[in-house]
């Protein structure tokens, strides 16, 4: 997996964590999910490290997974769009993507 800008712990499900759900050490049921995904999306979350590391019933196999359930694929790409703009600014997000998955409360704020 290239460097994801979104998770540092890749030996952990991202979801799990992010929900407060217990893990065990040494997962061997996780998957690498880019956040965008489909073709243009794939290419466009391994460019940039928009990519997370889920097990795999949040990434394919159950009514959680992200594959199958609308409200957390948009939760992941809203967490992808921000550290995205975050990293490289909100202008080149726009001219690559142009999708927009943030609400303005969403939006990362300049740092002064």
């Amino acid at each position: 997996m290239a460097k994801s800008i979104i998770q540092k712990d890749l030996g952990r499900c991202y979801l799990c964590d992010l929900l407060g759900i217990p893990q065990s050490g040494n997962r061997t049921d996780l998957e690498e999910h880019h956040v965008i995904f489909g073709t243009a999306g794939r290419a466009f979350s391994e460019k940039y490290g928009l990519k997370v590391m889920l097990d795999v019933g949040h990434h394919r196999l159950s009514t959680e997974a992200v594959h199958l359930n609308a409200e957390n694929a948009l939760l992941l790409k809203k967490i992808a769009q921000y550290a995205f703009i975050k990293k490289y600014g909100a202008e080149l997000w726009a001219k690559e993507w142009g999708k927009n998955y943030l609400d303005e409360k969403d939006m990362p704020r300049k740092e002064k």
